[in-house]
């Protein structure tokens, strides 16, 4: 596995590789994304049966040096679902503050990111796509991890950094 350049071709992040349903099976090394704004992860998916699909899941650290792969110190991109729900907050908001807690606030749930790739038709389909991620700021080190569901596939997985 190559380190990408900024705005470089893509090189290979996470080999080609048979998945399994455990999301330790395929995982990629750590790599350094240090002055990125965004990534993006060139995917290459072929399926073994149908109704497969992977799972695939950006880890992100800022500490300033790679935390090891079990360390409690990595975290994913974030998607909101952008459907605010009307609720009142409870309780009181803090002394002297300059607004209140009525009427209703908006709320977002927010995710942790997984990536998921469309379910195959076949054992003989090849899936194709590239996608960019926003990264967090200050996010200094990634790697991966894929698990398959739904039937067997195989993944690669190559990257690129954007400023």
């Amino acid at each position: 596995m190559a380190q990408a350049a900024l705005n470089g071709p893509p090189v290979e992040l996470l080999a080609s590789s048979a998945l399994t349903t455990d999301p330790g099976g395929a995982v990629s090394g750590i790599v350094s994304v240090l002055g990125a704004t965004e990534i993006t992860l060139w995917i290459k998916a072929s399926a073994d049966a149908a109704s497969a699909y992977a799972h695939i899941v950006v880890n992100v650290s800022g500490e300033m040096t790679a935390p090891a792969q079990g360390d409690d110190e990595w975290y994913q991109p974030p998607i909101a679902d952008n459907s605010p729900t009307d609720t009142l907050l409870t309780g009181s908001v803090p002394t002297g503050a300059d607004y209140t807690g009525a009427p209703e606030w908006g709320i977002v749930k927010i995710r942790p990111l997984v990536l998921r790739t469309i379910d195959s038709d076949a054992n003989t389909d090849e899936i194709r796509m590239a996608q960019t991620i926003k990264l967090p700021k200050g996010s200094r080190w990634m790697y991966l991890f894929a698990e398959e569901v739904g039937g067997n596939m195989t993944l690669a997985v190559k990257w690129t950094l954007h400023a």
